[in-house]
């Protein structure tokens, strides 16, 4: 057995495998090395489905990137002979007032992007199912869809070992050593080496960051909480397939809802969902990402101190909650709870990703800080990460993602 490297990574949830993949088609000696199963359902890229979508509020930048990852995607669905892919079109909707709602509508201007602008009653005639609020108004964007989680890393793991990478799993990495010529890493089974590095270590990335980054000087923080992603039987189920509903995100006000203003149940809430597609029941969950620009919406969010000890059960309130939503917005899915999945994000200060050679070793390069949106760039950020890996710059990057850019 090999135990000697030039590049090894470290985590396969998705980022990791997409790195994997891309890393060995361009023909170097290259190990995964995975603590869990592949796939597993401990982190954050399982769920059964993830969105994809394009007119992205996060920041326009990503745009260029999304559209290698969409056609990353489809590359990988013909490789594998599986749609992993699904389009189905994506619904942005919410009040007036909403910052993001309006820079959805930014984004598809600048780019180009396929789109179409409605009011509250043109979205319930276009899609019947949906009711928003009188004052509500929306963006229809072509390009976005669903992703299927748990076979998308299947498939990018499958992938790499055809272009010869090894790959280890149920293996846990409990030591780099960073002293010498090469990095030794060092797992509960073997001792391995490597000219680089690749951590993409997901929610458990804090834990390694204080190992590497001791004292004051430690880079970007990051910040693991809590989700919960709900499927709820519906009243219609034809009414709710890929064919005929649209993924879709609704934009509340949430920490910059006002005491003059009194929302209904769920106005100020930022939710999410997908057509019913790996899973029985439509899948809706709220998204509450941590930054440093949301602190005051601290309720809405628990930290993880500990990915390790997470709790996984599903609470009461966390099925109230989404329920109120879904009541008030989607009538017609508000039936019995078919399941209910617990994941991590692991968000930066400001929401955007933290990718690239990492300042306690540019020999290591460290993927974090994916903050809940990260899933549909995998094919972007796997290509990211091999280019700093293998030539130790990447034209693909954008300023954003650099470990030491202002946050």
């Amino acid at each position: 057995m090999s135990t000697d490297y030039d590049i090894i990574v470290i985590g396969l949830g998705v980022m990791g495998a997409a790195a994997l993949a891309e890393v060995a088609a361009r023909g170097v000696r290259v190990l995964g090395l995975e603590r869990f199963d592949i796939p597993h359902a401990l982190g954050s890229s399982h769920g059964g489905t993830r969105v994809i979508r394009k007119a992205y509020y996060e920041d326009p930048r990503y745009v260029p990137l999304l559209h290698a990852s969409w056609d990353g995607w489809q590359d990988l669905s013909a490789e594998v002979g599986e749609a992993l892919l699904i389009p189905t079109g994506g619904l942005h909707f919410g009040p007036r007032e909403s910052p993001e709602l309006r820079a959805v509508l930014a984004a598809a201007e600048a780019h180009g992007l396929a789109h179409q602008v409605l009011d509250a009653a043109q979205i319930h005639r276009r899609f019947e199912t949906f009711h928003p609020a009188p004052d509500d108004w929306g963006v229809l964007e072509a390009d976005a869809g669903v992703l299927f989680a748990e076979r998308a890393v299947m498939a990018l793991v499958e992938v790499a070992r055809r272009r010869g990478a090894e790959v280890r799993a149920r293996e846990e990495v409990l030591d780099l050593e960073l002293g010498g010529e090469r990095v030794i890493v060092t797992t509960d089974r073997a001792r391995y080496t490597a000219a680089k590095v690749v951590l993409a270590l997901g929610p458990w990335w804090p834990r390694w960051a204080a190992r590497l980054e001791p004292g004051p000087a430690a880079t970007v923080p990051m910040t693991v909480t809590r989700q919960v992603q709900c499927w709820f039987a519906t009243r219609d189920p034809a009414a709710f397939r890929p064919d005929r509903f649209p993924i879709f995100l609704r934009y509340g006000l949430g920490a910059r809802a006002t005491s003059d203003r009194l929302p209904e149940d769920g106005d100020d809430d930022m939710v999410y969902g997908l057509p019913e597609a790996a899973f029985p029941g439509l899948k809706v969950a709220l998204h509450a990402v941590a930054t440093g620009q949301v602190e005051t919406d601290a309720p809405r969010v628990e930290r993880v101190s500990d990915p390790d000890q997470v709790d996984r059960r599903l609470r009461p309130e966390d099925e109230a909650r989404v329920r109120r939503w879904v009541s008030r917005f989607l009538p017609l899915a508000d039936g019995p709870l078919l399941g209910a999945r617990v994941c991590m994000y692991t968000s930066s200060p400001d929401g955007h990703f933290a990718l690239g050679p990492h300042p306690a070793d540019p020999r290591l390069i460290a993927l974090s800080g994916f903050s809940g949106h990260g899933f549909k760039l995998a094919p972007a950020v796997g290509a990211i990460a091999a280019d700093y890996a293998i030539d130790g710059t990447s034209p693909r990057t954008i300023d954003l993602f650099h470990w030491d850019a202002p946050r």
